[in-house]
């Protein structure tokens, strides 16, 4: 597993890249891998960033560990998961806790193989409880740490996309706009999808890609939530094209700033949690087959300017040319950097950072932890 990240610009120089990468092998189980991207935004979002990549893996564990007993979580014990009916745990199904730990959506998946692990229900209860304790114990300000460097979460937060890989299956876990693409080996030229990027019609694509996580921006059924917690859903003048949820007055401190939020669920963002943010996560399980070649972990500063399908080919490309999982990574960042100045000349890019996490046939991780 590799990753590569790009800062973007803002006034025609640079600024501080908000994108944050984390890898721990171990998580939860000896055989469990858990990568991450996470995107952060506001005033202090590298801050909040790096603070969720540095203590999520020991939340997990923790909570992996004490997935019966609420009270010996590491932050808030209100917070108990009932269990997940097991029609949800089939492969490819995607479900979402809400806040107070309930079941609130499933959708199920097609085609993605069958079964999963005995411990799949463990692992998904220990990464929801994760993120959302995780998230309340960073709102609460309750770690030391945090504290004494001042860095507040009422006007700065962070997406998050992780995958837990192992024991043949893969979980995926994402609050806000950061995605997952799975790479799925096209078995024969027929299968091989039709519209290709107009850089690569000279040879057909060699791999399917498979979107593994859940777009939580403030439209649909996410602003339907957001309306009935108390928040309002409305684009910034002049910036109709982005939709953002904003806080209620009474909880933005007199003097304080108010800005929209153009995701519905992250971590931190304190204004914005009774206006129906939270960081509850979708969570995606599968079971890896034969075909599964690789995953990527992108944030929107890929995902704006291209597809997915699109990223997933760039990174076979640079596979396939006897690159390293880094070039293919880098290859996919170039990309998205030219895109947005094609796209967007006149204004500045957003920090663009993409991991890709190796798959050995229907096993597991390929390589070591790097």
């Amino acid at each position: 597993m590799q990753c590569a990240t790009v800062a973007g610009t803002r006034g025609g120089g640079l600024r501080p890249n908000q994108d944050a990468f984390g890898v721990a092998f171990g998580v939860a189980h000896p055989e469990l891998l858990l990568t991450s991207v996470f995107d952060g935004h506001g005033p202090q979002g590298h801050f909040i960033a790096r603070h969720v990549r540095d203590r999520l893996p020991s939340w997990i564990a923790a909570c992996y560990h004490t997935v019966d007993d609420p009270e010996m979580s590491p932050g808030r014990s209100a917070s108990t998961h009932p269990a997940v009916p097991s029609w949800v745990l089939r492969a490819g199904a995607t479900y979402s806790l809400n806040q107070e730990g309930q079941l609130s959506r499933v959708t199920a998946g097609g085609g993605l193989g069958a079964g999963v692990p005995s411990v799949a229900p463990e692992w998904a209860h220990a990464v929801s409880r994760a993120f959302i304790e995780l998230d309340g114990d960073l709102c609460t300000c309750r770690s030391t740490l945090l504290s004494a460097s001042r860095v507040s979460p009422e006007q700065s937060g962070t997406t998050a996309v992780s995958c837990l890989v192992g024991q043949g299956h893969l979980l995926v876990a994402g609050c806000g706009d950061s995605a997952a693409f799975l790479a799925v080996r096209a078995r024969a030229p027929q299968d091989a999808p039709d519209d290709a990027p107009a850089e690569h019609l000279a040879h057909r694509p060699r791999y399917h890609a498979r979107c593994m996580s859940v777009l939580h921006k403030p439209v649909g059924e996410e602003a339907v939530r957001m309306r009935l917690a108390g928040g309002r859903v409305a684009a910034h003048p002049g910036e109709e094209h982005i939709v953002r949820v904003w806080p209620r007055e009474q909880d933005v401190r007199a003097g304080s700033p108010a800005f929209g939020l153009a995701v519905a669920r992250a971590f931190g963002d304190t204004h914005w949690k009774r206006a129906g943010v939270c960081a509850a996560p979708d969570i995606t399980l599968h079971k890896l087959g034969p075909d599964d070649a690789f995953i990527l972990l992108c944030s929107d500063g890929v995902t704006d300017v291209m597809t997915g399908r699109e990223a997933v080919s760039l990174a076979a490309d640079a596979l396939h040319e006897g690159g390293e999982p880094r070039n293919a990574a880098q290859a996919v960042n170039a990309a998205a950097k030219a895109a947005w100045l094609r796209r967007f000349p006149r204004h500045g890019r957003d920090d663009i950072t993409t991991a890709i996490v190796l798959l050995r046939a229907g096993e597991g991780v390929e390589g070591t932890p790097a």
